[in-house]
């Protein structure tokens, strides 16, 4: 089974709460968006991919490509995954 990672290597899982760069604005002050990832889903083709909206879960939402990627720009600040592991216990990816 694929997955993705944050910048800290610890694996994305669904119900967790995301800080996603978003851009620098003035004085050089990093911008930050959070999202939440809502669930899962798999196409026709059979591509894994994350479903991510806004913490007010309106219906807009992305996709995010299970792929094994590292995202330097994504860290988890809030989760537990299924089994009720919190985020910050979750194995590491070296």
């Amino acid at each position: 089974m694929r997955e993705i990672y944050d910048r800290n290597r610890v694996p994305i899982r669904v119900g967790d709460t995301l800080k996603i760069f978003h851009y620098v604005g003035a004085r050089r002050k990093k911008v930050y968006m959070y999202k939440w990832v809502r669930g899962e889903t798999c196409t026709p083709s059979d591509v894994q991919l994350f479903i991510v909206s806004h913490l007010n879960c309106a219906c807009d939402t992305f996709h995010m490509l299970k792929d094994d990627t590292i995202h330097d720009e994504v860290e988890i600040v809030q989760g537990y995954g299924i089994d009720g592991k919190v985020f910050s216990k979750r194995k590491q990816r070296i």
